[in-house]
């Protein structure tokens, strides 16, 4: 009786192992919405490290945001004084 038995080389081994492993190349596939383009170009045009290391961004603002935000500020301001005004009256 005979058996043969035939190993691939380990390079071939290491190359299919890497193959299987690898995480898939989904940057081509990935389309970017025009908000997610404005974001990655204004964190590029705006940022900044502080001493530590941490970056520091100005907050992206659509061009037309206090049109769609309305009266909200003041509605805000409103109900936060109110709260203010009744933890002073339980306080008092």
């Amino acid at each position: 009786m005979n058996c043969l038995i035939s190993e691939p080389s380990l390079d071939a081994t290491l190359k299919k192992f890497f193959e299987m492993e690898s995480l898939p190349d989904y940057s081509k596939e990935i389309t970017k919405s025009e908000e997610e383009i404005y974001c990655e170009e204004h964190f590029v045009r705006n940022y900044e490290r502080d001493k530590t290391g941490r970056f520091i961004v100005q907050l992206p603002l659509k061009e037309n945001a206090e049109a769609l935000l309305g009266y909200s500020k003041e509605n805000a301001l409103r109900r936060l004084n109110g709260i203010w005004e009744k933890i002073n009256k339980i306080i008092q």
